[in-house]
């Protein structure tokens, strides 16, 4: 069997579909609808290929959408950040109340998005990161670069491993812009692979793959440096629903999507009824 930096961990697999199938109804009705037959089979499937193409568009369009994925996890999430988190950091890193990820947002909105993917999904991942300079990744606060969190959702997270009860590998997947060269106004969308390792020395690195390929040559090599020393651990916590460990939880909004799904498909099927015998 052949694995490649894609390769995804075996309860990555497990949740992969459950994931993105909560998240589907999360985004509410124009992306469930998008999907069509997936979550709204096809009545007229047997017709003739036309008729049967022209009827389901018109059963499809006209069929009610609740958004109660939505708001259940709306909900919640406002019901458990109904008080603004009380934090109390080292003056030393005090700066990530105020820009936690490097890039303005702060510790208040870090909870609240991080709140919200766990009580949707049960899993979330934070990266500690370091400013890169010189193809190493440094603490260098005399120029003002400071260490910072990268937020990584539970699909972004595909592989993992352990070793003497420490993680050892994870494999983040990230979605980067490429451009057209054949034009200014496009681009493309593409995946890139961030693993985050020990190596064989026992030392932290990251290695940063723009494709899928699995060569020794298809990396860049970043070695992350604080203090003049090399970190010995992977800074990267999961968070989860029930434990804040490397095992998948179980989705918390997985039955409500479950029932979602249904009342979707109940209300389309009344909804049609009343239109055929409406004449």
């Amino acid at each position: 069997m052949s694995y490649g930096v894609d390769s995804q961990h075996k309860q990555y697999t497990d949740y992969l579909e459950s994931w993105d199938f909560i998240d589907d109804f999360y985004r509410g009705e124009p992306r469930v609808k998008a999907k069509s037959t997936i979550y709204l089979p096809n009545p007229f499937a047997l017709a003739e290929k036309k008729v049967a193409d022209t009827e389901y568009a018109a059963f499809k369009e006209r069929a009610p959408f609740l958004a109660i994925t939505t708001r259940t996890t709306n909900a919640m999430t406002g019901l458990i950040n109904r008080k603004p988190a009380v934090v109390e950091l080292p003056s030393a890193i005090e700066y990530l109340i105020e820009n936690f990820n490097g890039e303005g947002l702060n510790i208040q909105q870090h909870i609240n998005r991080t709140v919200g993917e766990v009580t949707r999904l049960g899993r979330y991942g934070l990266m500690g990161e370091l400013p890169e300079s010189g193809g190493q990744s440094l603490a260098d606060n005399m120029n003002g670069s400071m260490p910072y969190a990268i937020g990584y959702k539970a699909q972004d997270i595909i592989n993992w491993s352990v070793d003497d009860k420490k993680l050892s590998l994870v494999v983040l997947r990230e979605e980067v812009q490429v451009e057209d060269t054949a034009t200014i106004f496009g681009y493309d969308n593409e995946y890139q692979y961030r693993v985050l390792i020990i190596n064989d020395e026992g030392n932290y690195e990251q290695r940063l793959y723009e494709s899928e390929s699995n060569s020794e040559q298809a990396y860049i090599e970043i070695p992350v440096i604080v203090g003049g020393v090399q970190l010995k651990y992977i800074p990267f916590w999961f968070i989860g629903s029930q434990n804040n460990d490397e095992q998948v939880d179980e989705p918390p909004m997985l039955p409500i999507t479950s029932a979602n799904k249904t009342v979707y498909q109940y209300a389309a099927d009344a909804r049609n009824i009343a239109h055929q015998t409406s004449y």
